[in-house]
Order: structure tokens, then sequence, then C-alpha cells
């Protein structure tokens, strides 16, 4: 195992998201499809909304399989670099496992592909097949047997990674050991040479077994004083070299191992993002969720989420954390540079960089601007920016930007989850013509306030309201001219019924 299974177990999370994409893009086209059939009204708006969820289901079948390429790409460039140099060419268990899901997820990718397209001809058809295959063959395969391989392989990932960790623990205890057992050797040595030679040779020999002691007790500092040019200033230099190596070594095995610590603990606040965010109900839930877990995975960060509001002509600040404020809390998309360009905007702290106007005209701290999308639609925006400690402000590395983007996929997909859901609850309570709740709900609530009422000893009181001539009046001026009645009924009602009644729409075909 080396270094590379850190960046693995990104890339596996983020094979994991693309996954979910795909899902939400085929519930949406299905949404769409639904509302083309139950909403005629709508059915140019929906179909356009049909085919851009469709054509987002291609989009993340490619990132899926570029993901897939990438993380393929680098397992590969793992077993090279391992060969060069010249380790074991047979891989242990865990690297066989890695490549057998690896081979796995690339053999099932034209079947993905296939299966995509065929769910797109079905929608495109309108044919009534397309939810028996979503619910028969695309979704067992993408949700079921794609998503438990990509799980497994980000196990596989993180176990790899902490037996990497654990290595490099026994190599620097081994490589201690060593060092003792050489400087114990040169002790012997020295201790013979003494025996036989003068006492001349006694205080070079006690300055290096106090330095040995010095060096046995963790203090990689420790030097011997170089006084002559003899066979004890050899050794001396000998020593000293030697103990400079292993001082090196032992700082890079200690720079490592943190480092890989700090990457699986990243991983880990991904991994348990993703699962608070499946679990939120809001907008508001899911941001406290992600500002939450931004503190943890950008040290020395300030930030915040974006969303558009409901004109989408600004942005509004859901969620701001860290010391200062980085952004106007309220802005116009033409002031971020990312959200013109669709993709995002990385700015350092020179003079030349061209900054987003709503850090502030006088900001020069590095800075950077990552696009919510989902569904081939643009969301909000976060923004990130370094935090002034005094001196040169430090760059935003590549692994930082790379982070910010998987945050920034997540975030997207649950917002927009979040908002296809609100959508399809309203759609299920309101009557698509007068916008009051449907039939279905004025049952639920009803059952609900008699027993309420029954509990409480309160009466309870029903009104139903009956258009008169409604059907005469259909029959002469047409069924839009009936439409205009009943919404401009509808108006009325919810403008002046009190705030804990029910309007409700209770009439069917026949009243319409």
């Amino acid at each position: 195992m080396n270094e590379y299974e850190a960046q693995q177990g990104v890339n596996a999370q983020r094979l994991q998201a693309d996954l979910n994409m795909i899902g939400s893009a085929v519930e949406g086209s299905q949404s769409e499809t639904y509302r083309i059939h139950s909403v005629p009204r709508e059915r140019e708006d929906a179909e356009q909304q049909r085919r851009l969820a469709n054509a987002a289901l291609r989009s993340w079948i490619a990132a899926y399989a570029a993901h897939l390429d990438v993380i393929t790409r680098s397992e590969a460039q793992q077993v090279q670099d391992t060969r060069l140099v010249g380790r074991a060419s047979i891989p242990d268990a865990a690297e066989q496992r890695e490549t057998q899901l690896l081979k796995k997820l690339s053999d099932s990718l034209p079947g993905l592909k296939s299966k995509a397209e065929d769910f797109i001809r079905l929608s495109d058809s309108f044919s009534q097949a397309e939810g028996e295959f979503v619910q028969e063959v695309f979704e067992p395969e993408v949700r079921g047997e794609l998503t438990k391989t990509v799980q497994e392989l980000t196990d596989e990932t993180e176990r790899a990674a902490e037996n990497y960790r654990r290595s490099i623990e026994a190599v620097q205890k081994q490589s201690y050991r060593q060092t003792i057992v050489i400087v114990l050797l040169a002790l012997a040595v020295s201790t013979v040479l003494a025996a036989v030679v003068s006492g001349a040779v006694i205080s070079p020999i006690q300055r290096l077994r106090d330095a040995v002691a010095q060096l046995g007790l963790g203090h990689m500092d420790t030097r011997i004083g170089i006084h002559s040019k003899d066979e004890f200033g050899e050794l001396a230099v000998g020593f000293n070299t030697m103990v400079e190596n292993l001082a090196k070594a032992h700082e890079r095995l200690k720079n490592s191992m943190g480092e890989l610590e700090s990457r699986n603990l990243e991983a880990c606040t991904l991994s348990e993002m993703e699962d608070l965010l499946q679990s939120c109900f809001t907008l508001e839930e899911a941001s406290g969720v992600i500002a939450s877990s931004a503190q943890k995975l950008f040290h020395g960060f300030s930030g915040a989420v974006l969303v558009f509001s409901a004109s989408r002509n600004v942005l509004e600040a859901n969620t701001i954390w860290g010391p200062n404020t980085p952004v106007e809390r309220v802005f116009s998309p033409n002031d971020c540079w990312a959200l013109r360009r669709g993709h995002l905007h990385h700015s350092g702290s020179d003079d030349g960089a061209v900054r987003c106007t709503h850090f502030g005209s006088d900001s020069r701290l590095p800075s950077l601007c990552t696009p919510l999308m989902a569904h081939g639609e643009t969301l909000g925006i976060l923004c990130l920016v370094t935090e002034p400690n005094g001196g040169a402000p430090a760059p935003i590395s590549e692994f930082n930007v790379q982070l910010a983007v998987s945050v920034a996929e997540q975030a997207a997909l649950s917002f927009a989850n979040l908002k296809l859901r609100e959508k399809l609850r309203y759609q299920s309570i309101r009557d698509p013509l007068t916008g009051l709740f449907n039939r279905r709900y004025l049952d639920e609530s009803l059952e609900r306030e008699l027993s309420n009422a029954t509990r409480k000893n309160r009466s309870l009181g029903v009104i139903m309201l009956d258009v008169d001539r409604f059907k005469q009046f259909n029959d002469m001026f047409g069924h839009d001219a009936g439409d205009t009645v009943l919404r401009e009924l509808g108006d009325y009602l919810a403008r002046f019924i009190r705030r804990g009644d029910l309007a409700c729409r209770y009439g069917g075909k026949s009243s319409r």
C-alpha cells in the first residue's frame, strides 16, 4: 500500500456521488413524465424539464465513466510505481480485491450506458413500460449492485490506508531497533578498542556512549563533537551523518503518517456529511450540516453557502462560518465569476488576480467559488476565503480545490433532492388548477380534525360550495372559461378564509 490510497478514497466517494446523481436524474425524468400525463396544461414545460433531466442523466453517466477511468489509471500507476522501486510484484489481498472491484465496475459500465439509453428511449416515447423498466432493471443495478460495489471499493481503500499507516509505524519501530543495534555494535567495538589501546581513547568513547544513550531516548538532535581527524574523528563524522539521515527519514515518515491521517479524517467527514444530508428535510438543515462539515474539512478558511432566491435574480446566504464574514449576504449572480463561467473560479493574492466583487473591493485574500449544480440547473454557490494570519496569506492547495468540488457536488445533490421532494409533496396535496388542497388532503385532514374535535369535545364545521349552472356555463363558453371561473373562485377562497381553516377542491370530473 502507498499514499495513492488516500486519493483513491476521495475518488471512490465521487463514484458514489455520480451514482446518486444518476438515480436523481432518472427520478426527475419520471416526475416530469408524470406531470405531462397528469397536468396537460404544463405539458410543454414538463417536456422541456424531462429532456433536461435525460440530458443530465447522460452527463452524469459520462462523469461516472470519467471518474472510474481516473481511479483505474491511478490504480495502474500505483502498481507500476511499486514495481519500479523493487518491491514484490505479487499484490497483496487488498490490492487484488481493489483490482477486482475496479474490473467489475469497468465491465458493468457498457451495460449501465445501454440501460440508460434504453430508459431515455422509453421516456422519449412516453412508453408505459418506463416505470417498470426503472423499477425492475435500472434501479436494482444503480442503487443495488453498483452502489454496493462502489461502497465496497470505498471500504477497501479505507482499510488499505489504515494498513499503510500501520506499516509506517512498524517501519519506524524497526528503524529504531536497527539504529539501536548499530549503535550498540559500535559501542561494543569501541569498548574492545578501549581495552586494547591506551586511556587516551576513553574520552571519545564516553562521548559516543553518551550520544548513543541520548539517541536511544529519542533525541534526534544528538551530535558528537569532532576534535580530531583520526579514526575517532571519522567515527564521529559517520555517527553524525547517520543521525542526520535518520532524523530526516523520521521526519518524512511522521509527515506522511500525519498527512495520511488527515486524509482519512477528511474522507470520514465527507461520508458523515453525505449521510446527514440524506436525512435532512429542509434547506436550512442541509446548510447547517454543510457548514459544520466544512469547518472540519477546511481549516484556516471562512466560507458561506448561498442559494438563488425564488426570483433567481439574487443569491442569498443560507449559512456562513469562520471568524470573518467572507462574502456579502445578498448579491447579484453577475458579481461572481464562477456563476458567469459555469465552473469554479480560483483567485490568488497577487494584484493581477481576477476576483469576484462579492468578496469586497479591498479583499486580497485567496478565494474559491464553486457552483452548486444538479440536473443541469445552478442552485447556488460555495464560497471559501483564507483567513488572514498576520503574514502573507497561504495559497489554496490543489487538494483543497478538489475537496471543495466534492463538497459542492454533495451539497448540490442534497439541495436538488430537497427541492424535488418539496415539489412532489406540493403536487400530491394540491389541486393543479385552483391551487387549493385536493380531495386526498381533505380526507386526511377531516379524519384528523374529527378526532381532535371528539377528544376536545368541540364542534367542527364543514361547508360545501357548488357553483350554480357551472355545467351550462362550461358548455356555452368552453372549458378554458370554466377553468378561469374555478381559478378565480380558488383565489377568492384562499384570500378570505381564516388562518386555521382549510379550503379544498372536492369536485371530480363532472364538476371540474
